[in-house]
């Protein structure tokens, strides 16, 4: 479908940071939705009658930025991906959806913090992290049910997604961001994240900050944990990617304004 060619190439283009204007351009004239968001967000006027006007949205791009264009088309990619949320009448369904989106945003937000050059791999592989797991739980949520069932009898989730599928969730995952032709250092990130010693040895860091990040959502989850609490985990983490520069009292500030962007994210993305 359409659409879903549409997406697949703002992926691509998101991914590579090497872009030109040109190739932007010829992205964006075909999606009306993206462009009234960037021409918007520019303050220049752009869309009469349903026709693009060329001129404006280049002036806009260089207006935003390259970065900011680049955050924009990750933004509405996150939103069009958020829309299963709204199509959903299962819980954990819209739990993992809203995960998703927010392992994506801290992955972006926590790779400006820490000065790290890992932005577009953490973004794909957070959004696409869960994806298997969706996937079954819209699916096939006989098979879903049977996994929670067996986990919430001591069962480790790994044992039980093999016991019931097969293979486990993070494999589902793998198999269907690479259908989906990601880069594959977004699938290997998907796919072994969970286990650094499967994860390609270039991807290494990469998966470091990825785990950081799912450290970091879950512990934002536990809305009485303060950012001091979680700095000693933190710091663990900053070590291990060599990026000590930050000490707790930034931390604890970057980190209480970091959490108010991503509430604030979640609540364009999720608002109907």
């Amino acid at each position: 479908p359409v659409r879903q060619r549409l997406l697949y190439n703002l992926m691509d283009m998101s991914i590579n940071i090497n872009t030109s204007n040109s190739n932007l351009i010829d992205y964006l004239v075909e999606d009306v939705d993206l462009t009234k968001k960037i021409l918007q967000k520019s303050k220049i006027s752009s869309i009469s009658q349903n026709r693009i006007s060329i001129t404006n949205l280049k002036q806009s791009i260089i207006r935003l930025g390259y970065e900011n264009v680049h955050n924009e088309i990750q933004n509405h990619l996150a939103s069009c991906f958020a829309k299963n949320y709204f199509s959903s009448d299962n819980e954990h369904t819209k739990t993992l959806i809203k995960r998703s989106v927010r392992l994506a945003f801290l992955g972006r937000e926590l790779n400006s913090l820490l000065g790290l050059n890992m932005e577009n791999l953490v973004f794909f592989a957070g959004l696409n992290f869960h994806i298997g797991e969706i996937a079954l739980s819209m699916h096939d949520p006989r098979s879903m049910n049977e996994i929670f069932s067996m986990t919430q009898r001591g069962v480790d989730p790994k044992t039980a997604e093999i016991a019931v599928l097969g293979f486990d969730l993070a494999e589902l995952s793998g198999k269907i961001v690479s259908k989906w032709h990601l880069p594959d250092s977004v699938i290997d990130l998907v796919k072994n994240s969970a286990d650094l010693t499967l994860v390609h040895p270039s991807n290494y860091r990469s998966a470091l900050l990825m785990r950081f990040v799912l450290y970091l959502t879950t512990a934002f989850s536990f809305k009485n944990l303060s950012p001091r609490a979680i700095w000693e985990k933190a710091y663990e983490y900053m070590g291990k990617l060599d990026v000590l520069h930050i000490n707790s009292e930034i931390w604890i500030e970057q980190i209480k304004f970091l959490y108010i962007r991503l509430l604030e994210t979640e609540h364009i993305i999720f608002q109907r």
